[in-house]
């Protein structure tokens, strides 16, 4: 939250510099070097600087401001309170810019302390001294809505209104409080002004989109949506749409909406991408690939033949998938694109049908290209059982930071270095693992790791939050890894049985995952291998 309002603050002194007076020959020098360190993202040099400033100018209020942000954002609470107080001594008096940004400043610091009596303090105390701040009125009223004080909000987003009039986001943020509040209606009639002036405003449009949804006003709630991928998307956006196709109220208006833009805009691609998204997003995976054809045909692009790709591998129909990835690769060559991702689906291709050395072969051209597939290669090796190749690029795919690395492939690494007696690097991999996987419900990286800790009464109540969350098949999957491990072999049967009723098919994995070893030999689980792996 600090490093925010650092930037801001760099930002505010770029403004600033050029008309400063300073005693000292460099010490404007020294804060536009401070700044550069900032965009550069060195704080540490960016704080050396503003130091030798302060040394030269100790009353440089814009310094002090910054070093306030800086000594905060290593937190430091005490000390960048002490230091804003200087910045608010030494600011020009006249300058209600600098002074409310260092108000803000306050705020935040006393935010990130977790206090948030002195922050809501710190801007009143702000706008006691200028009551027209827009920024601090901004600021507050966004306080306001985090602390879900929706009237208190809309009051300042009000008072903004009255200095500009015109200003749609105010009318869009107040919209935004009344929907919280689920005041629907009322949130409608200021959406509605925001779209009369502007109808490709994002924000609106998502607002209303949601708004009409909450009121069962499910076409125009799915109108709206379908609106912004004419305008813009995003993340959100996406997520919108996903949501529709979920529900089980609006997804035949997903569906009708889309074929309606297709037959308006027969020659865009993106209306029959969208459709085969949707069906995709069904597990309806024939009509999906029908969809995503009529795209790549409007749109004969890599991207459009690798969507087509997906509903066959989905499938199992390796043949024709085999056809559209090898097609999406030779277009991406023909465009100069980046080939690696094509390479390694081929990899991913084959590693499904168990052809492991040929997927090899694919994962070394994409890692040959200069891109990261160590730890899909080193999956390869560990289904292969060729355990040292896989450690060593797991190794080579985590490297010095797992912090940024996938849960599942640090708690394979950690079962490589137990298996080869490395039980201190396995024991931190697994914990990482756990770590990294603590956000929302536990999955397996959670509850298998728990079992190699020693704490299974953990993992058997991991595992049952998992499937007591919207499972996935391959949930159901790591579920029967734990129970094989634990020697419960009916159960974790019962569990494969399930992960394949809900669409499991990635059988050579049910046959060569390590953590399932405990099955070989047990007839049911030898029995459903024979009847979907062919020999």
């Amino acid at each position: 939250m600090i490093r925010n309002i650092t930037y801001m603050v760099a930002i505010l002194l770029m403004l600033a510099l050029a008309p400063l007076r300073m005693k000292a020959q460099n010490a404007t020098y020294n804060l536009q070097k401070a700044v550069e360190a900032i965009n550069n993202n060195n704080l540490d040099k960016a704080t050396s600087w503003v130091d030798k400033e302060l040394k030269l100018n100790p009353k440089n209020g814009y310094a002090w401001i910054l070093k306030a942000s800086l000594v905060a954002d290593g937190g430091d609470i005490a000390n960048g309170l002490k230091a804003l107080d200087n910045a608010m001594k030494y600011i020009p008096k006249q300058d209600e810019v600098s002074l409310g940004k260092a108000y803000i400043l306050k705020s935040k610091i006393y935010e990130s302390a977790d206090d948030k009596e002195q922050a809501l303090a710190a801007l009143n105390e702000g706008l006691k001294r200028y009551p027209k701040n827009v920024s601090l009125l901004n600021a507050r009223a966004e306080k306001y809505y985090n602390d879900e004080k929706y009237d208190e909000a809309i009051a300042d987003y009000k008072a903004l209104l009255e200095t500009d009039p015109g200003n749609l986001d105010m009318m869009d943020n107040i919209a935004g409080c009344l929907i919280s509040q689920k005041k629907y209606d009322d949130a409608m009639t200021w959406l509605n002004r925001v779209l009369q002036t502007d109808n490709e405003n994002t924000s609106a449009l998502k607002q209303r989109s949601l708004v009409q949804f909450a009121q069962n006003k499910y076409k125009e709630a799915i109108d709206d949506m379908l609106s912004l991928y004419d305008i813009d998307v995003d993340d959100e956006v996406s997520y919108i749409f996903k949501v529709y196709v979920d529900t089980t109220a609006t997804r035949d208006y997903v569906i009708s909406g889309l074929k309606e833009r297709m037959n308006k805009d027969t020659k865009n691609w993106m209306w029959p991408s969208l459709l085969g998204d949707a069906y995709y997003l069904l597990q309806q995976y024939p009509q999906a690939g029908e969809a995503m054809k009529k795209a790549f045909n409007l749109d004969k692009s890599a991207a459009r033949a690798y969507q087509v790709f997906k509903t066959y591998f989905m499938t199992n129909d390796y043949a024709n998938a085999e056809t559209w990835i090898r097609k999406a690769l030779q277009l991406a060559k023909d465009s100069d694109e980046s080939t690696a991702s094509y390479e390694a689906c081929i990899g991913d291709l084959y590693c499904d049908q168990g052809l492991y050395d040929k997927a090899l072969a694919q994962y070394d051209k994409a890692i040959d290209s200069g891109a990261n597939y160590y730890g899909v290669r080193g999956n390869t090796y560990m289904l292969k059982g060729d355990y040292k190749k896989a450690l060593d690029d797991y190794n080579k795919a985590i490297g010095d930071d797992p912090d940024e690395y996938d849960a599942r492939d640090l708690l394979y690494r950690g079962w490589l270095e137990k298996e080869q007696g490395m039980d201190m690097q396995a024991e931190g991999d697994f914990r990482k693992a756990i770590e990294m996987d603590s956000v929302g419900t536990p999955t397996a990286p959670t509850f298998i790791s728990q079992h190699y800790l020693g704490i299974d009464k953990a993992a058997l109540e991991s595992v049952a939050k998992c499937l007591a969350d919207n499972p996935s098949s391959s949930d159901y999957v790591g579920a029967a890894e734990l129970y094989a491990l634990l020697g419960d072999k009916e159960m974790a049967m019962r569990k494969l049985e399930i992960a394949l009723e809900k669409g499991f098919n990635s059988y050579c994995l049910l046959r060569d995952l390590p953590f399932l070893k405990p099955l070989k030999g047990y007839q049911p689980y030898e029995n459903m291998l024979k009847k979907y792996i062919k020999q």
